[in-house]
């Protein structure tokens, strides 16, 4: 779709599908053996419901632009 409000997909109740985790919920990293990742956990950007809304994308734009430092 083109309306979007962080280059992601918005669903019909306005909600954006999250990047993090690619609407599921699960955010995963590390290694992959077989398939299977090493690391799995809760998505912090969308709080496991792998949609976010604008109060979501709002509280992670802040974190990302003035909490988060990349050193």
């Amino acid at each position: 779709m083109s309306n979007s409000f962080n280059g992601n997909s918005i669903t019909k109740e306005g909600k954006e599908y999250c990047g993090k985790c690619n609407g599921t919920g699960t955010y995963k990293w590390g290694a992959s053996v077989n398939g299977k990742p090493s690391n799995v956990g809760t998505c912090y950007s969308c709080q496991g419901k792998g949609v976010m809304t604008k109060k979501d994308v709002k509280r992670n734009d802040y974190y990302w632009n003035y909490c988060a430092r990349i050193i």
